[in-house]
């Protein structure tokens, strides 16, 4: 099992793993090769966030300062995808995926090797780590937090083409769209440290939850309209 004190190795190795599916996505045709690659490709991405998350706050840097060049990235990423959908093939897409998870290997390579756990403690805690299946709140938790995290992404898949067939524009289009969607979140990264700290990790919680319901429940009124129609 790789440790959680070597957050450099498991980047590298997720990111590895991403790298070598998407080139196996780009190639495959069946759909349900598909389903389960594409469930193992969001698998890596989301287990990658928290580990790069904490190795965000554990620099002598604000978090919000180094946050928002991944907000950056993501939407000149969405831009390209979409411009890349309209004017190219879209199997360059998932080299594209490939190529960026490679440079970003280079970019965790290129980073301190910070350490989450000291040695006592993780040594003192190696026997109890599977304690939790003995905690049902904890189970709890990552039931829920299975679900949130299923809504979530499903949104990012859907999110496009609800845009496309909603406003009948383009694919380039759809990502200019989300391109300022994204954008909009710089300042609320950028001066996250005050207003993060005075809240609980429940209340934040909640609140994430709350503007997730609030953005699906726009989505009815369309979708109510279209039935009508039909």
């Amino acid at each position: 099992m790789i440790s959680c004190g070597k957050p450099r190795l498991i980047c590298t190795v997720m990111m590895a793993c991403v790298a070598v599916f998407g080139i196996l996505f780009a190639l495959v045709r069946e759909t349900m090769l598909l389903f389960l690659l594409n469930g193992c490709i969001m698998g890596f991405i989301s287990s990658l966030s928290p580990v790069s998350e904490r190795m965000a706050t554990a620099t002598k840097y604000r978090y919000g300062t180094i946050r928002i060049w991944g907000t950056f990235g993501y939407a000149a990423a969405v831009q390209v995808a979409c411009a890349m959908m309209e004017f190219t093939s879209p199997q360059l897409i998932f080299v594209s995926v490939s190529v960026s998870a490679v440079l970003a290997i280079v970019g965790f390579l290129g980073t301190d090797d910070i350490s989450f756990t000291d040695t006592e403690a993780a040594k003192a805690a190696a026997g109890k780590q599977f304690s939790f299946l003995c905690a049902p709140m904890y189970i709890l938790f990552v039931i829920i937090g299975f679900v949130f995290s299923g809504c979530s992404n499903l949104n990012s898949d859907i999110q496009p083409h609800f845009i496309a067939v909603s406003s009948a524009c383009r694919t380039g289009a759809v990502g200019t769209v989300l391109f300022f969607s994204t954008i909009v979140e710089l300042p609320v990264i950028l001066f996250s440290y005050k207003f993060m700290d005075r809240f609980s990790g429940r209340t934040l919680m909640l609140l994430a939850f709350a503007i997730m319901v609030a953005q699906f429940l726009l989505y009815l009124p369309r979708r109510r309209t279209r039935l009508l129609r039909l």
